[in-house]
């Protein structure tokens, strides 16, 4: 750490705050102000988003088959830009801050992909396994049953 000599007393320097961690006050209070941030982007984001594709908010009949791909992603990026801001705060110091931005992003982007997950499950049905239609047996020629195998 950088100190200098000032009136009989070592004063630490500005440059010497850098290996310290920003103070913990200060930490949860930005934490606090960026997750109320988050949430509000988060909330504008979806609310332009499924204004974009088409959807009804006071009609939810008229949202049958509405693709959700869109809001979905537009969470996702959030949730990434949510994350790349936990980066910065980590490099200041911030631990607690990025450490919440972190979990507010993690939170986003994993809601984002489980609901483009049901998209795509309501996209792509599993298709219908063959169902029993009785005992398979091979009958011989076509006639009545006393020809075929098993009866």
């Amino acid at each position: 750490m950088t100190s200098s000599h000032h009136g009989g007393r070592n004063v630490s320097s500005p440059a010497g705050r850098r290996d310290a961690n920003l103070h913990p006050v200060a930490d949860v209070a930005v934490a606090i102000g960026l997750l109320a941030f988050d949430v509000l982007a988060a909330c504008v984001v979806l609310l332009f988003a499924l204004d974009a594709t088409g959807f009804h908010f006071f009609d939810a009949a008229q949202n049958d088959g509405l693709s959700m791909v869109g809001p979905y992603t537009a969470v996702a990026v959030t949730g990434a830009a949510v994350l790349l801001s936990a980066w910065a705060l980590f490099t200041v110091r911030a631990v607690i801050a990025g450490s919440g931005q972190i979990l507010a992003g993690a939170v986003l982007v994993l809601l984002a992909g489980a609901g483009l997950h049901e998209e795509y499950k309501e996209a792509h049905p599993p298709r219908p396994e063959p169902g029993y239609s009785g005992p398979h047996t091979q009958c011989r020629s076509g006639g009545d049953n006393s020809e075929c195998n098993g009866s």
